[in-house]
C-alpha cells in the first residue's frame, strides 16, 4: 500500500471505529495527512516525530477539547500561535526533543 492509501485507511478507521478514544499516541511514524477532529472524546494526544515540520496543528486537532498535547519540537515553530491559544485554554502542552 502507498503512504496515501495507508493514511486514508487510518482516517477511515479513526473516524468510524474509535470515536470514544481518550488517548492517542503517534511516535516515529511518517504521517502526511491526519484529521482526528472526529474523535470528540480525545483528551490526550501525542505527536512525537510523526508529522512533517510544516504541518498545521490547527487543521489536525482544531476544535478538540484536549486536556494535554505532547509534540516533538520539530513542529513547534510553525504552530506557535496555535500552541499559545491551547495554553490560554488551559491545555497542558509538553514538548519533546531538541530545540530547533
Amino acid at each position: 500500500l502507498s503512504h496515501q492509501q495507508i493514511s486514508d485507511e487510518l482516517n477511515i478507521q479513526i473516524g468510524s471505529s474509535i470515536k470514544n478514544l481518550k488517548k492517542l499516541r503517534f511516535s516515529n511514524c511518517d504521517i502526511s495527512s491526519l484529521d482526528i477532529k472526529s474523535i470528540s472524546e480525545l483528551e490526550e494526544l501525542q505527536l512525537i516525530y510523526s508529522l512533517d515540520s510544516g504541518s498545521n496543528l490547527s487543521e489536525i486537532i482544531g476544535g478538540l477539547n484536549l486536556k494535554e498535547l505532547v509534540i516533538s519540537n520539530d513542529i513547534l515553530p510553525n504552530n506557535i500561535d496555535f500552541i499559545n491559544s491551547l495554553k490560554s485554554r488551559k491545555v497542558i502542552v509538553k514538548t519533546i526533543g531538541p530545540k530547533i
